[in-house]
């Protein structure tokens, strides 16, 4: 969840949104999904991207100072 304060993932979020409602009431179903999943999508890589990311610095991290307490 601390992806979502990043004022970017926020606009992306809304922006997925946004995109989603206005495709649907414009082109209908199958064509208005096309560009507020595409956002969506890239959303959910970044946030993935980010999180792995995190994870990975914070065990190493929590590996630095189990090694300095030694």
């Amino acid at each position: 969840m601390e992806n979502f304060e990043d004022r970017i993932n926020q606009i992306l979020l809304g922006a997925a949104v946004v995109s989603l409602a206005i495709g649907l009431y414009k082109e209908g179903f199958p064509t208005g999904l096309i560009e507020g999943t595409s956002i969506a999508i890239a959303l959910v890589i970044i946030v993935s991207v980010t999180s792995v990311n995190n994870y990975i610095s914070e065990k190493r991290l929590a590996e630095l100072v189990a090694l300095s307490d030694k």
